[in-house]
């Protein structure tokens, strides 16, 4: 938000609504993920009954935290936080109920080691980020592209080596199926 404003009274706010924002995107896709399970499973009906069970609830929530509690902008990002929170809690009991229970402790201990590798390349990207605008400053596009560019590159680096040492089987996986596919392509090739 500093790149746009110097305002103090922004740049507050904008940092409580990246948080809430921040919670909302991790419950928003793993409802996005449940709900697509259910549905892959063959129960539509779930899915659409929690959708517009959220729809009220979005409408409730905002409006109790808007014009009640007169929190504004955060009541909204609340709102949403909330909605999606709920919605992955129904469609997770309705997908365990549906699939005879789930792997819990390989679901937990995988979510706890890509947390982990998350938040190292996070912190990673953070000071890195921080020592680029040091160095270049903020002022033009290309040191701002630069900034970018190789904030993400590092983290994704970093992200990866941190998943490979916490044995994330998930990640080897992905590895041999792209490797598998691109080793395809390159021996094509000669």
């Amino acid at each position: 938000a500093s790149i746009y404003t110097s305002e103090a009274s922004v740049l507050a706010l904008s940092i409580v609504l990246l948080r809430l924002a921040g919670l909302f995107q991790v419950f928003d896709g793993l409802q996005v993920v449940s709900a697509g399970i259910l549905r892959g499973v063959g129960d539509t009906r779930i899915p659409m009954i929690a959708s517009l069970l959220s729809i009220v609830i979005n409408y409730a929530v905002a409006k109790y935290t808007v014009d009640y509690l007169q929190k504004g902008h955060i009541g909204l990002a609340l709102s949403n936080s909330a909605v999606s929170i709920v919605n992955f809690a129904i469609l997770f009991f309705f997908m365990r109920r549906k699939l005879d229970g789930i792997e819990g402790r390989g679901l937990f201990s995988t979510f706890a080691k890509v947390t982990l590798a998350s938040a190292a390349m996070g912190a990673v990207c953070l000071l890195l980020s921080d020592r680029i605008e040091n160095y270049l400053g903020m002022d033009g596009l290309i040191a701002r592209l630069i900034n970018v560019g190789v904030s993400v590159s590092v983290g994704v680096v970093v992200f990866y080596l941190g998943a490979h040492l916490l044995k994330v089987g998930e990640l080897t996986q992905l590895t041999g199926a792209v490797g598998r596919k691109f080793g395809a392509r390159f021996r094509r090739s000669r």
